[in-house]
């Protein structure tokens, strides 16, 4: 089991899952401040977006959106701990496209 940490976010995984999530992992990291599409994630791995949801959740234990949400999360929680901006600079520049 490997765990993946980033900014306090955390995964447990098997091993043989590493590439596999690493990349999909890697680019939600590179990219959760813009807009991510089941579409363009299944590509990434090679998967159909129907089965990349099936995977990604037993690997997980969330759906692909909740983990994304999650990670959002963790960097609007960082920069509301670390900066003197408003929530809702905070909460688009954390990948949020609304403020509510």
């Amino acid at each position: 089991m490997t765990v993946l940490n980033a900014d306090g976010f955390s995964m447990e995984m098997q091993m043989q899952d590493n590439d596999r999530i690493n990349a999909v992992f890697n680019y939600v990291k590179d990219n959760f401040q813009e807009h991510i599409t089941l579409e363009e994630v299944s590509e990434l791995v090679s998967m159909t977006e129907p089965s990349f949801c099936r995977y990604f959740k037993k690997i997980t234990n969330k759906t692909f959106t909740k983990f994304v949400n999650d990670y959002r999360l963790v960097h609007a929680s960082k920069l509301l701990a670390e900066k003197p901006i408003s929530i809702t600079e905070i909460c688009y520049e954390s990948g949020f496209n609304n403020f509510s």
